[in-house]
């Protein structure tokens, strides 16, 4: 079992512990063991506490992407929008579907996926990290950490509207829609949509940001 040693009371214990060997002897020491749970040793001077040994998370399945990815593609067309590509990435950020409709420019794609990588890197939706960062109240020095950003992660981020984190009702990342083609807030509001519509809407799923602002949606 991984453990963490803390509290030592002193440099005597710290070398014993480290060497098993008893300084004021000479002779070998028997090692403490380590138990399942935390426990305080006061001749020893620390505490040995036990760790998980598994993290376990939640991520999106390949059918619910497929879905929000169609429903997404259903809400452009009935709003008579340009074409888009829609991507879904798991809480990790990898691709799950692609779905890129007829007539949709090329550069949509790798920008529907810096939206949702957007979401999954910093854990807010992409408007709320163009918010963070690039608002009129933004002072030089945040604007050169978006920048330096921007340099650490090779570009794969954006900040402005497409980008629609997932999470559970305790709060976790399950993944990231990321929509490109039309206008940022048309993007946003097909990619809601296609959340809502899905089987997600069943499951109380919380998204970033909460509601669309989508001026020109009819359906």
């Amino acid at each position: 079992i991984p453990v963490a040693v803390t509290a030592l009371s002193s440099p005597h214990n710290y070398l014993s512990s480290l060497s098993n060997i008893d300084l004021n002897h000479g002779q070998m020491m028997t090692p403490p063991i380590v138990p399942s749970t935390s426990t305080t040793h006061p001749s020893a001077g620390y505490e040995v506490v036990s760790t998980p040994t598994f993290v376990t998370s939640k991520s999106l399945s390949l059918e619910v992407a497929q879905d929000i990815a169609i429903k997404t593609t259903q809400v452009c067309r009935m709003n008579k929008f340009q074409p888009m590509t829609v991507v879904v990435l798991d809480s990790a950020g990898h691709l799950i579907v692609q779905h890129r409709m007829d007539g949709c420019h090329p550069g949509a794609l790798p920008m529907s996926i810096a939206k949702a990588n957007t979401c999954i890197q910093f854990g807010m939706s992409s408007r709320t990290y163009f918010t963070k960062y690039l608002s009129p109240s933004s002072t030089p020095d945040v604007y050169v950490r978006l920048v330096n950003q921007l340099m650490i992660l090779g570009g794969t981020v954006a900040a402005f509207q497409g980008g629609i984190l997932l999470r559970d009702q305790e709060g976790n990342c399950v993944g990231a829609v990321g929509v490109s083609g039309a206008a940022g807030d048309e993007d946003e509001y097909c990619g809601l949509m296609g959340i809502q519509r899905s089987p997600l809407a069943n499951n109380a799923v919380l998204t970033d940001p909460a509601e669309h602002s989508c001026k020109t949606c009819v359906a």
